[in-house]
Parts: C-alpha cells; sequence; structure tokens
C-alpha cells in the first residue's frame, strides 16, 4: 500500500507535461506534493495534461507558452476564437473550486467575469479573461474613489440564494477568527474577542441565504477595454 509520503515523492519526480509540451510550474507540483493527498481531488495532477488538453480541443484554444507561477492552483491564458480571451484554472483543493465555479455562475451578469465551462469532477473550468485587465489598485484615483467605485461593484453580486449547496458558508469561511484566533502577540486579544462577539451576534441575525465575493480587494476587480469594471475569483 503507498503511503501519502510515497505518492508524493512520485509526483515530485515525474512533473506532468501539458498537450503542448508547457512544463507545470515547479512550485505548484511542489505544493501539490507536499499536501496531505486526502483533502486534494483524486489523481488531479495525473490527470491534468488530458484535462487541459480536453477543454483546449472542446473550444479550440491557443494557450499563452507562459503560465503565471501559482502555490496550488492553476492559471492558463489562451485565446478561443469561439469564446475570446479565456482563463482556464483548475484546482485540487475540490470544495474551494466548487465554491468559486458555483458563486461565478449565480453571479452572471455584466460585470462579473464570465463562466464558459466547468467540469466539477476534474476541478477545472473556463472563464472569460478580462481584457486590458487593469488592477483597480493600478489605475489613478483617490482612496475615497476606488472604496466607492469598489463597493458599488461587489454590491451587485449580493443577490439571494435559494440554494447554497456548493458554496462555502461564512461561518465556516470566518472559522480561523472564530475558532482559532491569532496569536496575541500579533493582534490584541481584546480585539479579538470584540470582533468575535460582533461576528456571532451578526450570524445568528443572517434571516436569509445571500451571496458573499469572500475575496474582494483591490487586485480582483479588472478594468475592460469597454471601460466598465468586472469582478473576477470570488
Amino acid at each position: 500500500m503507498a503511503t501519502n509520503s510515497d505518492h508524493g515523492q512520485e509526483l515530485r519526480t515525474r512533473s506532468p507535461v501539458l498537450h503542448n509540451d508547457l512544463k507545470l510550474p515547479a512550485r505548484l507540483v511542489a505544493n501539490v506534493a507536499n499536501w496531505n493527498q486526502q483533502e486534494l481531488t483524486p489523481d488531479w495532477l495525473v490527470a491534468l495534461p488530458e484535462t487541459v488538453a480536453g477543454l483546449c480541443a472542446k473550444w479550440d484554444i491557443a494557450l499563452n507558452p507562459v503560465i503565471p507561477e501559482t502555490d496550488v492552483t492553476l492559471v492558463l491564458i489562451g485565446h478561443s476564437p469561439v469564446l475570446g480571451p479565456v482563463v482556464i484554472k483548475s484546482s485540487p483543493l475540490g470544495d474551494e473550486f466548487r465554491a468559486e465555479a458555483t458563486a461565478l455562475r449565480l453571479a452572471a451578469s455584466d460585470n462579473v467575469a464570465r463562466l464558459y465551462d466547468v467540469d466539477f469532477d476534474r476541478s477545472a473550468m473556463v472563464i472569460e479573461r478580462i481584457v486590458p485587465g487593469t488592477q483597480l489598485r493600478q489605475v489613478e484615483m483617490s482612496d475615497e474613489q476606488a472604496t466607492r467605485l469598489a463597493a458599488e461593484a461587489v454590491a451587485t453580486m449580493w443577490r439571494p440564494v435559494p440554494d447554497p449547496a456548493g458554496l462555502y458558508p461564512l461561518r465556516r469561511w470566518m472559522s480561523a477568527l472564530l475558532d482559532g484566533p491569532p496569536p496575541p502577540d500579533r493582534v490584541d486579544s481584546g480585539l479579538i474577542r470584540r470582533a468575535q462577539e460582533m461576528a456571532a451576534v451578526l450570524l445568528a441575525g443572517t434571516s436569509r441565504d445571500c451571496l458573499l465575493h469572500g475575496d474582494f480587494q483591490h487586485h480582483n476587480l479588472l478594468l475592460r477595454a469597454s471601460g466598465e469594471w468586472a469582478i473576477i475569483d470570488p
């Protein structure tokens, strides 16, 4: 019987290569190899070349020869004559992947990156690549203007969710704060207790399920060529 460490060693010694001979980022391969395999989509890394090849064939996607360096999620930039500029994203963290894809589907609108295709079994999806994709933080405007713009944009995502299956409940998303607060030498323990008390009251008073972004910040609001803004990476 192979152990978790045996499987990790196997992955480190044979890094998969994509159908166009692109090698996967070494850091991503190493991180996946050293991860607790029971937390990952089974055989995700081994199946990745076939998964990517299938999506590229389906949508006639030509991939950029440079793969961005990432920690655990594969991000491939490409172009499809059918869809236009695209990103292929795939992650071995099945729950997080499902939550992101589900949120994109539920939030579908003109100011959210479009979800074109998703394979939940293999944790891979094809989404719109925002062009030129200038981040909010790179635009010259006052902090007040940027904050107001961001707040108005993300508020459009807040909508009732009749069936929250596949999404992360806020209680789970905040577990690091509620269940395992940071060491007191980093954050004042009084502030932590106050935050926990406020969170408990607010969560207890929740009367409906509502879609939130989960990681909304100035990297995840991008400018379209039309001058409109688009939200990515919920």
